[in-house]
């Protein structure tokens, strides 16, 4: 109801009344779908906020505001230092016009009809058009085309807000009234919907409520009952427990729907006859709603998608502990054959690599595997080293096992706090306090410290210096990583990010490819090779060089350097 009709008429009146002789002093935009325009003189001043999203489009009148440095753009220059001369609204239209007249202007004065009102409106040279029309609302400048004395100004758009928009350029403000006759012979003729097209939904539902009759039985009576309510109303900011409300009604009327569903839980925030008062707490009310059921929710769903991460990390994790202790160790058929050296031949054949121990353990036959072309003592030397390692990956896994469980309750427990959380400072200042979003802005760093380019929906980071691909393939790469680098020479590390479920494109290799080439020793040759493989087969041997990498397994594909 924030931009229905009967709302505007009364917002015009008071605006006009507010804005009278102030000249406009600023109008810029700093974010997204929202315009500021500001009215000032030295005895006081007047701002005037537009957001016209897709999720809200809603006036408010900030007692001041903050420009930032960085991402503001000045709109409607034009029509700077002019003052308002008057605030009018067109006739059944969910439009209103602030009129601009040069300081000190000799002007003409024309006359308005809005119903059984008369306003006198200076002739001018610039307006500013709201046009109030939900998600196709916009804000538009116009100008004079010619000024003609004792002739009629003629208007034309120069400017508009949302530019996306663009049939908003043919608008023309005389056609903008829509004079309708709005009697008991008209509304007989022409039906309810022609003759009081500015009765939305709302009002719709309040009349037939208030009547007790369908939609098809209203008379005329019935619409006089209701009138005064439109052109007097008070107006109603409210909550129920599924959505902000904003009504010319009262609350029970209002959700009157809702309230036969057994839905209806209202808060009234405020009950006032003062537009402007009535739209400031709607969009305070609304913008805090909004932002924190979207804050909260982001913050809820990252905890979620954390929380199922480790859940899979454990029952994965525990199903590994249990596989090497209900398997032989290295440690005991490293035994078995240093018991059994004595009827083993000393070298092993192809045919005889595998052989039959009693297992002394577990009291029974074992078939184990010998090391082809290699004494039984040496293969008990390698299995007593495998055993050491496997060791140190029990107690690595145990170690992370510990830290997930722990993780596991400590992301439970943010989740139920997160949950139970009903107020926007609480929430920020929780989040701010448990570095919930700390890794956000990790991964921001992260991607600043390299070179990052985007190929069809992945991640491509490359290396500065040798000094930083050691961080990029050390540090921040992991082993389902794709790292690639030219062949035979020097040049920076590549790394195309992995993305859970996703094979890497070649067209991905290949352009990451093209980019490793290009950041190399071979930049201008016609064709390069270069080595691409999982990060898991590369590693960096001890003492090795910055930026110097063993690579264990590759694929080799040739392209044209190019950035």
């Amino acid at each position: 109801m924030q931009h229905n009709y009967y709302f505007l008429v009364q917002l015009s009146k008071i605006l006009d009344t507010k804005l009278k002789g102030l000249p406009l002093v600023s109008c810029f935009s700093q974010n997204k779908d929202e315009l500021l325009l500001g009215f000032a003189n030295q005895e006081q001043c007047f701002y005037i906020k537009a957001l016209l999203s897709s999720v809200l489009c809603c006036l408010s009148f900030p007692d001041g505001y903050n420009r930032s440095r960085k991402n503001s753009v000045d709109l409607f220059q034009a029509a700077m230092g002019y003052e308002v001369s008057a605030v009018r609204q067109f006739e059944n239209e969910r439009s209103f016009a602030i009129y601009l007249t040069p300081p000190q202007a000799n002007t003409s004065i024309h006359t308005s009809t809005q119903g059984e009102e008369t306003t006198k409106i200076s002739q001018t040279d610039k307006i500013i058009l709201f046009k109030m029309y939900g998600q196709r609302a916009n804000i538009l400048l116009l100008e004079t085309e010619n000024q003609v004395e004792n002739e009629a100004a003629i208007y034309a758009v120069s400017e508009i807000f949302k530019s996306e928009l663009e049939k908003d350029w043919e608008i023309n403000i005389d056609n903008l009234d829509k004079k309708i006759a709005q009697n008991e012979n008209t509304f007989k003729q022409m039906g309810l919907q022609k003759t009081f097209p500015t009765f939305d939904k709302e009002t719709l539902l309040f009349l037939t409520t208030n009547s007790k009759k369908s939609i098809e039985n209203i008379d005329y009576q019935d619409i006089e009952k209701i009138l005064p309510l439109l052109k007097h109303p008070t107006y109603y900011v409210f909550a129920d427990n599924q959505s902000l409300h904003f009504s010319l009604f009262k609350p029970e009327f209002a959700s009157f729907e809702k309230q036969i569903q057994g839905k209806l839980a209202n808060k009234v925030l405020l009950e006032t006859q003062n537009p402007i008062l009535a739209l400031n707490e709607f969009y305070r009310a609304f913008t805090h709603t909004y932002y924190f059921e979207t804050e909260k929710k982001e913050a809820i769903k990252k905890i979620e998608t954390k929380l199922k991460q480790t859940e899979n990390y454990v029952q994965k994790t525990e199903q590994k502990l249990l596989e090497f202790i209900a398997s032989v160790s290295y440690n005991q058929m490293a035994d078995i054959i240093m018991a059994n050296l004595h009827s083993l031949p000393k070298n092993v054949s192809r045919e005889a690599k595998f052989v039959e121990l009693f297992d002394f353990y577990n009291n029974k036959p074992l078939k184990i595997k010998l090391k082809e072309n290699m004494t039984p003592q040496k293969t008990a030397e390698v299995y007593y080293k495998k055993a050491k390692n496997q060791q140190k990956e029990i107690e690595n896994l145990e170690k992370n096992l510990a830290q997930k469980q722990d993780l596991l309750t400590l992301l439970r427990k943010h989740l139920g706090n997160l949950q139970a959380i009903e107020d926007f400072k609480i929430l920020r200042n929780y989040l701010k306090d448990n570095k919930l979003e700390e890794k956000e802005e990790q991964e921001k760093e992260v991607l600043q410290l390299f070179r990052r380019f985007q190929v069809e929906g992945f991640d491509v980071l490359i290396g500065r210096n040798s000094a930083n691909n050691d961080l990029l393939t050390q540090r921040h790469a992991y082993k389902e990583d794709l790292w690639l680098h030219a062949r035979d020479v020097a040049g920076s590390h590549v790394v195309i990010k992995y993305q859970a479920g996703k094979k890497f494109p070649i067209s991905v290799i290949e352009r990451a490819a093209q980019l490793a080439a290009y950041f190399s020793k071979r930049k201008n040759e016609s064709l390069c090779p270069v080595i691409y493989t999982p990060k898991k087969f590369v590693r960096k041997l001890k003492g090795a060089a910055q930026g110097a990498v063993k690579i264990e397994r590759e694929e080799v594909i040739m392209v044209q350097p190019s950035l």
